[in-house]
């Protein structure tokens, strides 16, 4: 199991990679930091915890917004299009179909 999931890594590293990429050319890399766990050595004292503040980066403001609306253009279009089509053979036939079946369990229509 732990190989297929670190080739599932491997291959969303893959896929990221040019998006990685876009990133860094439009705001530029990250400044390099320490890295405390990895430069802690045994008998060494333990490094003091940050207090590290959740911070709304531009790129993740960036997302949020391009999600937000890909999301309510999505619920906005497929609202218009069900109002648009209450009157087609297809949406009649559903609502037949729909009828037909609701009234053999017993159930009423919803």
């Amino acid at each position: 199991m732990l190989a297929c999931c670190a080739f599932a890594v491997f291959l969303l590293n893959q896929l990221l990679l040019p998006l990685t990429f876009v990133r860094d050319r439009l705001w530029g890399k990250a400044a390099s930091r320490p890295n405390d766990p990895v430069l802690w050595s045994p008998g060494a004292p333990a490094p003091a915890a940050a207090a590290r503040r959740l911070a709304l980066r531009p790129a993740l403001v960036a997302v949020l917004i391009i999600e937000t609306l890909a999301i309510g253009g999505g619920v906005a279009a497929a609202t218009l299009a069900a109002r648009s089509s209450l009157g087609s053979p297809e949406q009649r036939f559903l609502n037949a179909l729909h009828a037909s079946i609701c009234h053999a369990v017993g159930r009423p229509l919803s």
